[in-house]
C-alpha cells in the first residue's frame, strides 16, 4: 500500500529529536508498505536567518522549511496547507497518487489533510501525540460550540481512523469532541531496535531524558535527588535541553549535587546507550499521553519510575516499574531508594519479553497495516 506521512513536527537540523518517533515509526513502515513524506516545518521567525526558505527534496522525502507568522494562526494553517499541496502535486507527478494520507499531530497537517483529502480524492487519517489534550490548552482555547471547536471537530469527523498513542489520550479525545465510538483507536508508540546495548557497566543509578521545560518537571527530580543525597553514593544524570536548564545548573551548583550531571546536544544512538547505562530511568511529567522515553527504557529491561501523568497508565506494571501515588519530592525520593535497592526483583528479560509483547516493531506494524487495510 502506499502511505504519505504529512507530520506536523518530525527531525530537523535545529531540532534533531524532535519527532523522532515519528521517522522511526515512518522506518517501520517502510518494511511492509510505499512510504513517502511531506513535512512543511513552519519554524519560528527567531530562526528566520538560520533557516530561511530551506527545501530537501529526496526520493519520496520532501521537507521544507517557511518562518511561522506570530499571532496570525489561521493564516499559518493556510500558508501550511498551500506550501503542502504546492509538494503533494509535484509528488503525485513523479511517485503517483498515494493510498492513503497519514497525518501525526492534527494541528496544522490535519487541515492540510482535510482540504488535500477533498481536493485530491484521498482518504487521511490522524495518529495524535500532542499533550495539548490534556494540559487543558485544548479545552481552554477550543470552547463548545466555539468556531474553533467546529473547525478541529470537523478535522476529526472526516478522518477515516483516529489513532491515540494511549487510552487515556483516546477517552479524552473522544468526549471532549464528541466522536464516535468506532472512529477512534489506541495504537502506542515503538522505540527503535537498531541500537544495541553498551557492553559498559550500569554506572549510572538514575537517569532522565526529556526537554527541560515545566511540563516534564524536572525541578521535581532535583528536588527528590536532594533529599535521598544524603548518602553520597547514589549518580543521577539528565539528558536534554530547555528553558529550565538554566534554572536547573543554578539548582545543582547551589545545592552542591556535585553527582548529578546534565547532558545535551545528544545523538539519538548517545542517549540509547546511556539509558542502556541506567539502572533506572525516571520520568517527573506533569502530563504525558505517551512516555517514549519509558518504553525505551523497557526494550533494554530497564525498570522505570514515573509521575502519574496520563498515558504511563498503557506501559507500566508490577513487572517493570512504578507509578507515583503522589507528586511530591519527599513521596519520589522514597520510591528511588526503594527501587534501587529492589532491583532485584525487576527481571531484565522478563521486562523485555513483556515490552516486546505490547510495544515491538512487529506488533505496532501489524496494527497499524490493520487499520490501513480497514479504510476504502
Amino acid at each position: 500500500m502506499h502511505i504519505l506521512v504529512i507530520p506536523s513536527e518530525y527531525p530537523t537540523k535545529d531540532h534533531p529529536l524532535g519527532g523522532i518517533f515519528i521517522k522511526e515509526q515512518l522506518q517501520i513502515l517502510e518494511t511492509k508498505h510505499t512510504v513517502g513524506l511531506i513535512y512543511v516545518y513552519l519554524y519560528s521567525i527567531k530562526k528566520f536567518l538560520n533557516l530561511f526558505f530551506f527545501k530537501k527534496f529526496s526520493y519520496k522525502f520532501f521537507i521544507h522549511c517557511f518562518p511561522r507568522l506570530p499571532k496570525i494562526k489561521f493564516l499559518n494553517y493556510f500558508i501550511h496547507y498551500q506550501l503542502t499541496k504546492n509538494l503533494f502535486s509535484i509528488y503525485i507527478k513523479r511517485y503517483g497518487k498515494p493510498d492513503i494520507i497519514h497525518v501525526h499531530f492534527s494541528e496544522f497537517a490535519g487541515y492540510t489533510a482535510l482540504r488535500l483529502s477533498k481536493k485530491f480524492k484521498v482518504p487521511y487519517i490522524i495518529t495524535e501525540h500532542s499533550t495539548d489534550f490534556l494540559d487543558g490548552k485544548v479545552s481552554g482555547s477550543y470552547k463548545k460550540n466555539s468556531k474553533l471547536f467546529f473547525f478541529y471537530k470537523k478535522i476529526f469527523d472526516n478522518a477515516k481512523k483516529i489513532i491515540c498513542v494511549s487510552s487515556y489520550l483516546s477517552k479524552h479525545i473522544k468526549v471532549f469532541f464528541n466522536l464516535k465510538k468506532n472512529k477512534i483507536i489506541t495504537i502506542p508508540n515503538t522505540s527503535s531496535s537498531k541500537y544495541k546495548k553498551t557492553k559498559k557497566k550500569k554506572n549510572i543509578d538514575f537517569i532522565f531524558v526529556g526537554t527541560l521545560e515545566k511540563r516534564k518537571n524536572p525541578i521535581l527530580l532535583l528536588n527528590a535527588f536532594k533529599l535521598l543525597n544524603y548518602e553520597k553514593k547514589y549518580k543521577l544524570v539528565m539528558i536534554g535541553d530547555g528553558p529550565l536548564k538554566k534554572e536547573c545548573l543554578n539548582y545543582i551548583k547551589n545545592n552542591s549535587l556535585k553527582n548529578v550531571k546534565i547532558k545535551s546536544n545528544f545523538s539519538r544512538k548517545k542517549v540509547m546507550e546511556y539509558i542502556s547505562r541506567s539502572r533506572v530511568l525516571v520520568l517527573t511529567s506533569k502530563y504525558e499521553t505517551f512516555g517514549v522515553v519509558l518504553i525505551e527504557a523497557l526494550s533494554y529491561g530497564i525498570p522505570v519510575l514515573t509521575t502519574n501523568s496520563g498515558g504511563v497508565k498503557d506501559i507500566i506494571n508490577k513487572k517493570n516499574g512504578k507509578i507515583l501515588e503522589s507528586n511530591n519530592p519527599k513521596n519520589l525520593s522514597k520510591k528511588m531508594t526503594r527501587m534501587i535497592k529492589n532491583l532485584s526483583s525487576y527481571k531484565s528479560n522478563k521486562i523485555i519479553n513483556d515490552y516486546k509483547k505490547k510495544f515491538s516493531n512487529d506488533i505496532i506494524l501489524n496494527k497499524i497495516t490493520k487499520v490501513y487495510n480497514s479504510i476504502k
